[in-house]
């Protein structure tokens, strides 16, 4: 009898090493990396098109902050140029815009200067 406790004992600890060896493997093991929501920089063609828009075909890119739209998630940037932008008569020393990653689409373009806004089209404008 003494010899089958004694066993039982035996497997009770081994089983014990055995649980803490699993959940030391679990905790220590290396957690993936997050997902890139967004490539690194925006598409500098798509950003060149939005400043052409706005009459600048050399536009400087003083900033860019990649973020997520809100509504479904996609990666997108928020891009911020300097140069000499036109709306018409208006004039702008900066442009600031979204854009979907991938430069399918821009939107909320502002136009402004040192003295604060001159201009918000919320789209594209197909032509100037």
């Amino acid at each position: 009898m003494r010899g089958v406790i004694r066993v039982r004992r035996q497997v009770a600890a081994l089983m014990a090493i055995l649980a803490a060896v699993a959940v030391a493997v679990v905790v220590s093991r290396p957690r993936p990396a997050p997902p890139v929501a967004s490539p690194s920089s925006p598409p500098w063609p798509a950003v060149v098109a939005v400043a052409r828009v706005y009459g600048e075909s050399e536009p400087t890119l003083d900033e860019f902050r990649p973020t997520t739209t809100e509504v479904d998630g996609r990666p997108m940037f928020i891009v911020f140029l300097s140069g000499h932008f036109r709306r018409g008569d208006l004039k702008a020393t900066h442009l600031e815009f979204s854009m979907l990653a991938d430069g399918s689409y821009a939107w909320g373009i502002r136009g402004y200067d040192d003295a604060g806004d001159v201009w918000l089209d919320d789209d594209l404008p197909s032509s100037r």
